[in-house]
C-alpha cells in the first residue's frame, strides 16, 4: 500500500508541476529523510535566507510582522499581494543561490584541508620509516 501511495503522490506532484510549466526532477542526493542533521541544516540555512528578506512586507500578527513561517522542512511565505509575493520569492531564490555558493566553497576548503592533512601524514610516515631504516 505504501508503494501505491508514493506513486500517487509522485503523480500528483508531476501534475502540479506540469500545470505550472515547471520541470519535474527527482532528488538523487542530499541529506536523507530522517537524518539527524536535517533539522539543524534546515534551520541554519533558512535562517540566513530569511534574515536577508526580513524587510519584505508580511502579515501583522500581534504587533509582529511575518513574511514566512517555517516548521520542520516546510516553509510558507506571506505577503500583502501577489506582486510582493513574487518579489519575496525572487529574493528567497537569490539567497538560496548565495547559500549554495557558500556551501560549495566550504566543501572545497574542507577537501583541501583533508588533502593537506593526508600529505602531512604521508610525509611524517616516510620520514619515520627513513629514520628507522637508517638507524
Amino acid at each position: 500500500m505504501g508503494d501505491m501511495n508514493a506513486k500517487a503522490g509522485n503523480q500528483m506532484l508531476e501534475n502540479i508541476v506540469g500545470q505550472h510549466g515547471l520541470d519535474f526532477t527527482s532528488i538523487k542526493r542530499g541529506v536523507r529523510q530522517g537524518c539527524a542533521l536535517s533539522p539543524y541544516l534546515f534551520n541554519i540555512y533558512t535562517e540566513f535566507i530569511f534574515r536577508k528578506t526580513s524587510n519584505f512586507p508580511g502579515l501583522n500578527i500581534g504587533g509582529r510582522k511575518f513574511n514566512n513561517i517555517r516548521y520542520a522542512d516546510d516553509t510558507v511565505l506571506f505577503t500583502v499581494n501577489s506582486e510582493a509575493l513574487q518579489l519575496l520569492a525572487e529574493a528567497v531564490n537569490k539567497n538560496i543561490e548565495v547559500v549554495v555558493v557558500v556551501i560549495v566553497v566550504v566543501v572545497i576548503v574542507l577537501l583541501l584541508v583533508v588533502v593537506v592533512v593526508v600529505v602531512v601524514v604521508v610525509v611524517v610516515v616516510v620520514v619515520v620509516v627513513v629514520v628507522v631504516v637508517v638507524v
